[in-house]
């Protein structure tokens, strides 16, 4: 890293795992998204379910209809738990890649700044754009706060 890119070879490395994490963090929330529309279906199916079997209490369906809708009821029903602890496993793998897009991104913001320290050492930045750069990562830094 004595080279005098070294720190901004860093920067542009860090910058490719920061995309990387910021669509791994878009996936994980489409998928929830998914999930969440999943589970929605799964809960209206139940509930047209549950209506239907209210009319086989009331006598307008005969016994074997009602057994077999009292079997697509417990069906529905697994499918809903389900749908509800894939829900939540998205819901943990979006929240796993957000808090990983985060972390990169303040690794990134440490890096530019050593870069920029580094280039101010070897006399290429003035110190008025350094001071900016450093309001603008300590501005960025409680933002994130």
């Amino acid at each position: 890293m004595r080279d005098g890119n070294g720190p901004r070879r860093l920067l542009r490395l860090k910058a490719l795992t920061l995309a990387e994490a910021k669509m791994a963090s878009a996936l994980a929330f489409f998928e929830l998204t998914q999930r969440r529309q999943q589970l929605d279906r799964r809960n209206e199916e139940l509930e047209r379910l549950f209506r239907q079997a209210e009319l086989c209490g009331s006598g307008k369906i005969d016994m074997q209809q009602l057994e077999f809708m009292q079997h697509r009821i417990h069906r529905a029903a697994f499918e809903v738990e389900s749908a509800h602890l894939l829900l939540k496993e998205a819901s943990t793998r979006a929240e796993e890649a957000s808090n990983r897009e985060v972390g990169i991104t303040r690794e990134r913001d440490a890096l530019e700044r050593r870069a920029l320290d580094h280039e101010m050492e070897e006399g290429r930045v003035d110190s008025r754009r350094a001071f900016d750069a450093s309001l603008d990562h300590w501005s960025a830094v409680r933002s994130a706060s």
